[in-house]
């Protein structure tokens, strides 16, 4: 019997992870280029 809450974590996970370095990217683009 399989967790379906496996797939959604991992997929959560993933955005995450995407989402944290594109708030980085933003981050240092707001540091490096003040408006």
């Amino acid at each position: 019997m399989t967790n379906p809450i496996t797939p959604l974590r991992a997929t959560v996970r993933a955005l995450a992870s995407w989402a944290l370095c594109l708030l980085v990217v933003i981050a240092w683009t707001a540091v490096e280029v003040p408006t």
